[in-house]
């Protein structure tokens, strides 16, 4: 059975997921590209990105469940 994803937004742009009751956080810059995910229950940081201009990643650490996220949007 697959896993369940539940994704919180407001006006499109993703706030949060809740993937198998793990809840993660997405922190985004003022452009709106997730630079940093957070795990809801803990407030421990769990992944950092960076973007160069086009959206393609410079730098990538830790565990993102969705790896690629550019100006809020699913790649």
């Amino acid at each position: 059975m697959p896993m369940a994803v539940r994704y919180t937004t407001v006006d499109g742009q993703v706030l949060c997921e809740n993937r198998g009751g793990v809840k993660t956080l997405f922190m985004p810059d003022t452009l709106g590209n997730v630079i940093e995910t957070r795990n809801m229950d803990t407030g421990a940081q769990t992944s950092s990105t960076t973007y160069w201009p086009y959206g393609e990643v410079r730098t990538q650490a830790g565990t993102n469940p969705n790896p690629s996220w550019f100006t809020g949007n699913a790649t």
